[in-house]
C-alpha cells in the first residue's frame, strides 16, 4: 500500500471498524458511520465508497450465511425487481432536479420516523404487510439509491413496521444489501472505480473489516429485542440528521 501514512491507515481502520460494527449488529449503519466519516476526514468519497462496498462483502456473506435459514429469497427478489428501474431512473432524475431539497425533506422525514419508532411505536403501531407495500419500498429505494446513494431508509422502514425478531430483521436487510452489493461492484468497476490502489488498501483493511464483522455479530447476540429496536431507531433518526445537515438549502 504506497504512499501512506501509519496515522491515515489507523484512521481509515477505525472508521471500517466502526461501520462494521453497527453494520453486523443491526443489519444496516455501515455506509451511513463510514461513508459519513470518510467525507469528513478526507472528502475523497470517489475513491473510499467502492472501495468501502468491497469491505462489507465479507459482512455480508459472513451473516447472510450464518442467518441462512431466515432468509426469504422470492422477497429478496422482489425487492430487487423493484429497486434495480427506479435505480436508473433516480440516476436520472439526478441530472433534472435539485436535489438537495429532496434530500433535506428526506431527512426530516427519516428524523419523525425514527422519533416515532423510539417513543410512540409500543403505544401506536402500524404494519406494511401487503405486497404492494413491499414493492413501494424497494422502488422508493432505488429513486432515493440513484438520487443520493441512500436506498436503504423505505426498506429499513418497512421491515421495521412488521416488528419481526432482531435475527429476521437483520437476516432480511442484509441479504438484499448482499445482491445489490453484487450488483454495484461490477458497475463500479466498469466505471473505472477500482485501482491497484484501492485494492491494496481492500486487502491491508480486510482483517479490520471481518474482525469487525465477528464483534457486531457477536454484540447482536448479546443485545435484547428491546434494547435492538432502540438501536436501529436511534441509528434511523441519526441518518435522517446527517442527510438534513449535508443537503440543508
Amino acid at each position: 500500500m504506497p504512499f501512506v501514512s501509519v496515522e491515515e491507515f489507523l484512521l481509515v481502520a477505525a472508521i471500517v471498524a466502526l461501520g462494521q460494527i453497527v453494520y453486523a449488529l443491526a443489519g444496516f449503519g455501515s455506509g451511513m458511520v463510514s461513508v459519513s466519516l470518510f467525507a469528513l476526514a478526507f472528502g475523497d468519497l470517489k475513491f473510499f465508497v467502492p472501495l468501502f462496498l468491497l469491505l462489507c462483502l465479507p459482512t455480508e456473506v459472513t451473516v447472510t450465511w450464518h442467518a441462512r435459514r431466515l432468509q426469504d429469497w422470492r422477497r429478496t427478489g422482489l425487492v430487487l425487481a423493484s429497486a434495480l428501474p427506479t435505480l436508473a431512473l433516480g440516476a436520472w432524475w439526478l441530472g433534472t432536479v435539485d436535489p438537495r431539497w429532496l434530500a433535506f425533506g428526506l431527512g426530516l422525514v427519516i428524523v419523525a420516523l425514527g422519533t416515532y419508532y423510539l417513543a410512540v411505536e409500543e403505544r401506536l403501531s402500524f404494519t406494511f404487510t401487503r405486497r404492494w407495500h413491499l414493492v413501494a419500498a424497494a422502488s422508493a429505494g432505488g429513486i432515493l439509491g440513484g438520487l443520493f446513494g441512500v436506498a436503504g431508509p423505505p426498506l429499513i422502514l418497512y421491515f421495521k413496521s412488521l416488528r419481526l425478531t432482531k435475527e429476521h430483521f437483520r437476516a432480511a436487510l442484509i441479504g438484499i444489501w448482499l445482491c445489490m452489493t453484487c450488483v454495484k461492484i461490477p458497475m463500479y468497476a466498469g466505471l473505472g472505480l477500482y485501482s491497484a490502489r484501492s485494492l491494496w488498501w481492500v486487502l491491508a483493511l480486510l482483517p479490520v473489516s471481518y474482525g469487525s464483522a465477528r464483534l457486531g455479530m457477536a454484540l447482536h447476540d448479546r443485545v435484547s429485542e428491546a434494547a435492538f429496536r432502540r438501536i436501529t431507531s436511534l441509528l434511523l433518526i441519526v441518518s435522517g440528521v446527517l442527510l438534513a445537515l449535508q443537503n440543508r438549502p
